[in-house]
Formats: C-alpha cells, structure tokens, sequence
C-alpha cells in the first residue's frame, strides 16, 4: 500500500482504503478501481492524497470481475461499470443488480 498525492492518481489504480471527504463522508472503498472521473471528483472536493494499492498487495477486484462476460457483453459491462462506479462491487446486492441491469441490456439490445 502506497500513500500518493492527487496528481499521482492514475486511472485504474485501486483504493487500498475508504476515501472521505473533510466532513468523514465516505467518497470510494477500498478495492475500487479508480477512473478519471473519480480523480476529477476528489479534486473537486478538495482531496489531495489517497492510499492505493502497490503490485503484490494482493488481489485486486474490479466491477468488471463481479460479473464473468463474453465478448459481446463487453460494451454493456463497460456502460454498466461507469453507472456502479460508486458501489461495492463485492456486496451481494450490487453483484446481482449489477447481473439483472446486463442481463436486461443485452435482452434490450436483441
């Protein structure tokens, strides 16, 4: 686990702890994979460092790796990923929300 400063934050590097803002309200868990979004958002409020994990920390989980997909279903999990991307990928509830919504965007898509 690492401490880094804002400006060193990249894109898919994972939070090794909670990210709160300065009134203790909880921003991201542990476990998420950051995004530009996400970055942009600690910056506006007013975050300047967060912990993340270094290579070796162990596993790394993702939205992506809550539900296993196909090829085809590619486009809809990346949609899906950027709607969950506030949520604990590893909550039962929101593993199977996150499989419904998939499920019915492809049925939608036929």
């Amino acid at each position: 686990m690492q401490k880094l400063k804002l400006v060193d934050l990249k894109q898919g590097m994972v939070l090794a702890q909670k990210v709160k803002d300065q009134n203790g309200r909880t921003l991201l868990l542990p476990e998420t994979a950051l995004s530009d979004k996400n970055i942009r958002v600690f910056k506006a409020w007013g975050i300047s460092e967060a912990f993340v994990k270094s290579p070796g920390d162990g596993p790394i989980r993702k939205m992506e790796e809550a539900v296993s997909g196909t090829e085809e279903n590619k486009e809809f999990e990346k949609e899906l990923i950027e709607i969950f991307i506030h949520t604990d990928p590893r909550h039962p509830a929101i593993k199977e929300l996150f499989s419904v919504c998939l499920k019915n965007k492809r049925a939608s898509n036929i």
